[in-house]
């Protein structure tokens, strides 16, 4: 009799993979990979961080030119022999400012620099480094621990107005910055990841945010100063290590973080918000290229073709709805609020938001602009409100395609984040999809 060959279960192939990807752990025998063989399971290695040299110890000094951060009359009380404290809070990051400024102030930009304020105010520390890499400097420094580490080492003060003669400054050219124009160019391209740190409450609020960014409060990096009073906002610098594996933790949802490798985008309020600088620090600090958008939201929402998202509650969205379907009880589209549903078809059709658009979320860039209908007598259709939804905040779909709608030129976008649970649990209508029916799933 013929003897059938037998073919290798399925569990059997996946085994069989695992243990050949687990040899690869191992040295193969006369120097064969043995996943020459299953490219598909090879996953590039990661370059490893790296951590630019920025904070300093006191007795590390040297020669450097120490530049207070602090406030001018703690300054004249008290401060490092030899420093300076330029006024650069009122050039708002424009770097023509900024240099006349640090010459004014005996600065010639071709010092090594060493930013200290003391611990109490670590925010202000920030905005003064970012502000010197911004008018030119490649390097700067801050001195760990601040002013109170120069007098814990026996460092001696000086006290007055610094005694420094104005200079040309004649450093290299300063840092690009990003403008409007650069960001909105770049949003949602994976190139950059957009961080706002004006906090949560503020992102989350009527008002709005740049589209696909997070939010984000950078003091949460920063420890508590040993010793120091409670209540009293002394703090440290993290380790860069720790800095690194907590903004890796960022991101729209847990699972889903940001990528590391691209450039950070850091946004505040305007060009006077010090967070924004601060933010800069503390990414470079964990070796994660950063940017400042110095104009910040004051200058996103002044350009009347930007952009906004706006993240809506159950009971804000159904009020946009309810003037032209009185108690929701119509499953029939809102030209003047188109709604989408970025869910499955099949999830649509057992149960959506009055007059809600199916619109998986893979076929969002595609399909999306032109399931928006034009304005009834005309208009600018892109001015059109549009509402994104899906399965709840663990879902993302409704995020990005907030942001595939805002590439496309729509500019108020508004997203139900908590999706179809935070509707049902508002007590509001979902209808299913029925050939000749539209039948509430809840109703009031």
């Amino acid at each position: 009799m013929r003897r059938s060959r037998s073919r290798p279960r399925l569990p059997d192939l996946l085994v069989a993979a695992t243990l050949t990807a687990a040899a690869g752990a191992l040295p193969a025998a006369g120097g064969q990979d043995p996943l020459d063989d299953l490219p598909w399971l090879r996953r590039e290695p990661r370059p490893a961080p790296v951590y630019p040299e920025i904070l300093v110890a006191a007795e590390d000094l040297g020669g450097a030119l120490p530049v207070d951060a602090r406030a001018e009359d703690a300054f004249r009380r008290g401060h490092l022999p030899g420093a300076v404290r330029p006024s650069l809070g009122a050039c708002a990051a424009e770097p023509d400012c900024l240099r006349r400024s640090l010459g004014s102030a005996g600065v010639s930009g071709t010092e090594r620099v060493v930013v200290y304020g003391d611990a109490a105010h670590p925010t202000a520390v920030g905005q003064l480094f970012w502000l010197l890499h911004r008018a030119g400097f490649a390097e700067v420094r801050v001195l760990a621990g601040g002013i109170e580490t120069w007098e814990a080492a026996g460092g001696r003060l000086e006290t007055g107005d610094a005694r420094r003669r104005p200079e040309v400054f004649r450093a290299p050219a300063p840092l690009p910055g990003v403008d409007r124009d650069r960001l909105a160019a770049r949003f949602g391209t994976g190139e950059v990841e957009v961080v706002d740190v004006r906090g949560e409450a503020v992102w989350a609020g009527e008002g709005g945010h740049v589209p696909h960014s997070l939010p984000y409060d950078f003091t949460a990096l920063l420890a508590p100063e040993a010793g120091s009073p409670a209540g009293a906002g002394a703090s440290r610098w993290p380790e860069p290590e720790a800095a690194r594996l907590e903004i890796g933790r960022l991101g729209p949802r847990r699972g889903t973080y940001v990528d590391l490798g691209a450039t950070f985008v850091v946004y505040g309020e305007g060009p006077d918000d010090p967070r924004a600088g601060l933010g800069f620090l503390l990414l470079r600090l964990a070796g994660v290229e950063a940017e400042v958008y110095a104009g910040g939201w004051k200058d996103w929402t002044a350009a009347p073709d930007s952009p906004v998202v706006q993240i809506v509650s159950a009971v804000e969205l159904a009020a946009l709805l309810e003037p032209s379907n009185p108690g929701l009880e119509a499953d029939r589209p809102d030209p003047a609020v188109p709604v989408f549903d970025v869910r499955g078809e099949l999830d649509h059709a057992a149960g959506h938001l009055p007059g809600a658009v199916s619109l998986p979320a893979q076929l969002c860039a595609e399909r999306f602009p032109e399931a928006v209908p034009p304005p009834a007598g005309g208009g600018d259709r892109f001015a059109t409100p549009v509402a994104f939804y899906c399965y709840g905040r663990t879902c993302i779909r409704s995020r990005d395609c907030s942001t595939a709608a805002a590439r496309a030129g729509f500019r108020h976008l508004l997203w139900l984040r908590d999706g179809v649970p935070a509707w049902q649990q508002a007590g509001l209508p979902l209808f299913r999809s029925r050939p000749g029916e539209d039948r509430p799933v809840t109703s009031h």
